[in-house]
């Protein structure tokens, strides 16, 4: 069998299986965002601004792709909500972040009080 009439059949057969799962796919959502969550968090480095716009742009293209009909929109959406959920890691992270120091330091450290809770 040539190469281009497996590829034909793997697609149809492809197509079929996920037609048939089109109403039970939903909580792959959750699956598809977590992923994104975790790999934020499994990475050993902090993404550069050029990463987070490379992620933000793979997630509005893959958004846009989505919006097509066929067996491509399923993957679409799963890069998408992946994108997403990595950006919202970074975005939550980012905004939680307190200052630290950022090495040994042996002495006093001043500071102030802003809210005392009880």
């Amino acid at each position: 069998m040539p190469l281009a009439a497996r590829a034909a059949w793997l697609r149809a057969w492809l197509a079929a299986r996920i037609d048939g799962q089109r109403g039970y796919l939903f909580p792959w959502v959750a699956v598809a965002f977590g992923a994104g969550v975790g790999t934020y968090f499994a990475l050993p480095w902090e993404p550069s601004g050029a990463e987070w716009a490379c992620a933000a742009l793979l997630a509005f293209g893959a958004t846009v792709a989505a919006w097509r009909a066929g067996t491509a929109q399923v993957f679409a959406l799963a890069i998408a909500l992946f994108c997403a959920g990595l950006l919202a890691a970074g975005a939550r992270t980012h905004l939680v972040a307190a200052p630290v120091l950022e090495f040994r330091y042996f002495g006093p450290v001043e500071g102030r009080i802003v809210k005392i809770d009880r």
